[in-house]
């Protein structure tokens, strides 16, 4: 109950504080489809099988700059499936990644904010499932018509939710994935988060967006997320777009091996765009 009003807090303070402001929404949007196939004959002499793999994903963002605010949303989603041969049918992509941020024009450099983070995947959406409630100041660094650099810093109080523990009384364990190698057990941690924005426009026709997500942990345990996006556009409406992920995660319970637990993935799609460059 609690992290429900601090929720409904979060998103009632930016409509007050905009209230009377004008400003139009800007949208923007991709959305792309990477396939690959394999397929031999049975007479095929190698060690070649037959394979297949799709990826579909999408990205959208919706920002209303309000003069004293700006309220900036973000949508990232995958979800992917490969086979090779006989073996069975594997996930190679499942992502919901929601993050919406709010912040209050103090000068032009300087700006407080209240944010809110969700990731999930589409598969077993409470499996696991984390929120992240923030609040602190952010900074723009680079202000510039073709490149812009930008950091927040601030408290956090991070919720990951095992399914028994979402709603009381409804027994949701069933739902737990007994194949992952964590057991997702619910927790609650206070902490530091540091998120620094990059995007560079390159030329007309291509840009480049990254950004770096780092929370550390009161008690111990801190987890790095680093996403990046290469866009290529080739038509009015066809984008090529390349994605670079690093993901580092540890907890007060688990020792840290670094750079061993460093998990990567890279993913190549063709698709549409809107209002990208």
């Amino acid at each position: 109950m609690r992290f429900c009003i601090v929720l409904l807090c979060l998103f009632l303070l930016p409509a007050a504080l905009s209230a009377g402001e004008e400003g139009p929404w800007k949208i923007k949007g991709f959305i792309g489809v990477s396939y690959n196939l394999t397929a031999v004959s049975n007479s095929w002499t190698g060690d070649e099988r037959d394979a297949r793999s799709c990826l579909l994903k999408s990205e959208a963002s919706a920002e209303r700059d309000a003069g004293k605010t700006n309220w900036l949303t973000t949508l990232k989603e995958e979800f992917g499936k490969a086979k090779t041969g006989d073996d069975t049918e594997i996930e190679n992509a499942d992502l919901i990644f929601l993050d919406s941020v709010f912040k209050v024009k103090f000068s032009m450099y300087i700006n407080p904010y209240v944010g809110l983070n969700v990731e999930s995947q589409h598969s077993e959406f409470f499996d696991p499932f984390r929120l992240t409630e923030s609040i602190g100041l952010g900074i723009d660094i680079i202000q510039k018509e073709r490149q812009n650099l930008k950091t927040r810093f601030g408290a956090a109080f991070r919720q990951e939710f095992d399914p028994i523990d979402v709603i009381d009384g409804i027994d949701f364990s069933s739902t737990d994935d007994p194949a992952t190698v964590e057991i997702e057990n619910s927790r609650k941690e206070i902490g530091a988060e540091l998120i620094t924005n990059y995007d560079f426009a390159i030329s007309e026709s291509s840009k480049f967006s990254s950004e770096a997500r780092v929370f550390s942990a009161f008690a111990g345990g801190a987890s790095l997320r680093w996403d990046n996006s290469l866009f290529l556009k080739i038509g009015k409406v066809i984008t090529v777009q390349a994605g670079y992920l690093l993901i580092y995660d540890y907890n007060e319970d688990t020792k840290p091996r670094w750079p061993k637990d460093i998990e990567t993935r890279l993913t190549l799609a063709l698709g549409l765009s809107y209002n990208i460059f």
